[in-house]
């Protein structure tokens, strides 16, 4: 009856593409710590970059993005996660991603950077260095967002430019800068 028909909605993933899409990043985390459907659908699995429409996120980049906008910045995360002092003796992966998280929280400090939304620290961490964990998950998180979903009001000032430089997607930032020399050159001749 009815419930078999809700049931089989909530168990659609397009359903949940459709929701994923109209809902801000902190409110997909908040959402994927409870539901399972929605954490596959939201994590995309292995096909997130052939799923268009579909904005997938990393949940560990947007937890940690949410954990430092909810915080104020790096220090109180720095504190908890690493108070008693972080050793370079660490090993393995679980150690190369906690110098790789450490590292990250130092650069952008409180005193580098204020911060307010989980958007902006993913788009930090799209700045970390190409291949880590940081990196990719932004770029994950990010990928199926529109220039302009992603850059309006944004706190840090970012333009579709900026995004295209820290995605690392030549193609489209050359075609903002030629797009820009186009008007440039329409005014100049009005």
């Amino acid at each position: 009856g009815i419930l078999r028909g809700i049931m089989e909605l909530f168990n659609n993933p397009d359903m949940w593409v459709l929701l994923t899409n109209h809902l801000p990043l902190r409110s997909q985390v908040s959402c994927s710590r409870v539901c399972k459907a929605w954490m596959s659908n939201a994590e995309g699995k292995d096909n997130w970059e052939e799923q268009p429409g579909a904005k997938v996120i990393d949940y560990r980049v947007a937890s940690l993005a949410c954990i430092l906008a909810s915080a104020g910045g790096t220090r109180p995360l720095l504190r908890r996660l690493f108070g008693g002092g972080f050793g370079p003796d660490a090993e393995g992966t679980r150690g190369e991603l906690m110098r790789e998280l450490y590292r990250f929280l130092q650069r952008w400090g409180v005193e580098t950077v204020s911060v307010s939304e989980p958007e902006s620290w993913v788009k930090l961490a799209l700045l970390e260095k190409e291949g880590t964990f940081l990196h990719e998950g932004a770029k994950k998180t990010i990928m199926g967002r529109t220039p302009a979903e992603t850059c309006d009001g944004c706190e840090l000032g970012w333009t579709p430019l900026h995004l295209a430089i820290a995605r690392r997607d030549l193609a489209a930032a050359q075609g903002l800068l030629q797009g820009e020399k186009d008007r440039e050159r329409q005014r100049e001749e009005q």
